[in-house]
């Protein structure tokens, strides 16, 4: 008798610890796939693109300020700040201000006191030549990581009337932003069907003026009393070579790919319809995608829906959304679209997405020189095509999941009772 209390005894133990860890497997499974369907989106503030601004050169006071190249030999080169909104040279980093650099040497460009109203060209708002896009996106006056290093810019601070890093800095920075940009143009669009960029002044042909461009090696600020020719060595040579290199090579300055974890398509809603895998919207650069919008093409029924099961086309990723929709979307299409044997049935899905502050916009004033800033939208497309047959359903739901997983628990725990139970019965 007290053999089978003990037995009993050890029988409701292990059934009760059969029952917790049943209870426990499925809560664990029931959080690990909810944790599943969620992603993190990391996402940069955006570069708002102005409509329009006034355009000036900047001031120290009363002395405008100029960026003069200089060669061995004394030749010489120079182009102005470049600011708009702003004359003050103080207020360059305002709220207010617009850094902009000029697209044409040597064009014209207006007086301060003319006010000239810039805006932006019609032409060129969403044409945006990729390398130009990436020598504006690397330099470090328009928050980018810079196009001269930090650490030649504290060298040359240490040099004779120097004033403090952040102002020789910024000149440097400027000069390099500027003269890559006009070595793009020249090397890209030297044609009759395009901008063609002027260099030619002072009796010197293009290629001279160029030549005298990538050979400066001094770096003067006229407007500043206090800054004699900065000794930078060939800035050219060193860095901004490299950095028009790379922009030959940027092509779209943003994009996106669709990817799927798999090619499974199962069965959902009661079996009426059928719906691929997640399609994964993949940002380049990661993280500065703010939405997508999503059509769909080739097969009559077929719609859209997020990882909840809701019908939708457009999708808001940006990290300022609290209710922000995850980087994927699913296709449906009923059952009865996909109706013959054998058949394949394909769904083209196309995705536009948008990159706030990735872009760049070029201003005109219709007369003068144009000018380009950093900000405003970039667009990036793909697609992907996606095929559909009358095939069974080839993957689990998550409810179905969640029931396989209780049923292999369920069965462990009737095996665990089991087996303590055998041992009293048979001394019986």
């Amino acid at each position: 008798m007290e053999e089978q209390q003990s037995s009993s005894k050890k029988l409701s133990k292990m059934a009760k610890f059969s029952v917790v860890l049943s209870f426990t497997v499925a809560l664990f499974a029931i959080v690990s796939l909810i944790a599943a369907g969620f992603s993190q989106i990391s996402y940069a503030a955006p570069t708002e693109a102005v409509d329009s601004f006034k355009f000036y050169t900047a001031m120290n006071g009363t002395d405008p300020i100029a960026l003069v190249g200089y060669v061995e030999d004394g030749v010489e080169f120079s182009f102005p700040y470049y600011l708009g909104n702003e004359s003050s040279y103080e207020n360059r980093n305002s709220a207010n201000a617009v850094r902009v650099f000029c697209m044409e040497h040597n064009a014209n460009i207006p007086t301060n006191n003319l006010n000239e109203v810039y805006s932006k060209s019609e032409t060129d708002s969403n044409t945006m030549d990729g390398g130009v896009l990436y020598i504006l996106s690397q330099s470090r006056v328009l928050g980018g990581p810079g196009i001269i290093p930090q650490e030649w810019i504290d060298q040359i601070a240490t040099q004779p009337n120097m004033p403090d890093a952040a102002t020789v800095g910024d000149f440097v920075e400027t000069y390099a932003t500027q003269i890559a940009i006009w070595i793009y143009m020249h090397d890209n669009y030297y044609d009759a069907d395009h901008p063609r960029l002027s260099m030619e002044g002072n009796g010197l042909t293009d290629e001279q003026a160029v030549n005298i461009i990538k050979n400066a090696g001094a770096l003067d600020v006229s407007g500043f009393a206090n800054m004699s020719a900065i000794p930078t060595g060939n800035l050219y040579e060193a860095f901004i070579k490299d950095v028009i290199a790379q922009a030959n090579s940027a092509g779209n300055s943003v994009s996106i790919s669709l990817s799927r974890t798999d090619k499974t398509i199962s069965k959902v809603g009661d079996d009426g319809f059928y719906q691929t895998s997640a399609i994964l919207v993949n940002d380049v650069p990661s993280g500065k995608m703010s939405s997508f919008d999503v059509t769909l093409s080739g097969l009559d029924g077929a719609f859209v829906v997020d990882s909840k099961g809701n019908t939708k086309t457009h999708f808001d990723v940006s990290e300022s959304n609290a209710d922000r929709d995850e980087a994927k979307f699913f296709i449906r299409v009923p059952v009865d679209k996909v109706p013959e044997d054998n058949k394949i049935y394909k769904a083209t899905a196309s995705v536009t997405a948008q990159f706030p502050g990735m872009g760049a916009q070029i201003y005109g004033s219709g007369q003068y020189q144009r000018v380009v800033a950093l900000g405003g939208p970039a667009q990036a497309n793909s697609s992907i095509t996606v095929e559909f047959s009358d095939a069974p359903d080839t993957g689990m739901s998550k409810a179905q999941t969640i029931y396989f997983i209780g049923l292999i628990v369920l069965l462990c725990g009737v095996g665990i009772v089991y087996a303590n139970a055998k041992p009293a019965q048979t001394e019986e």
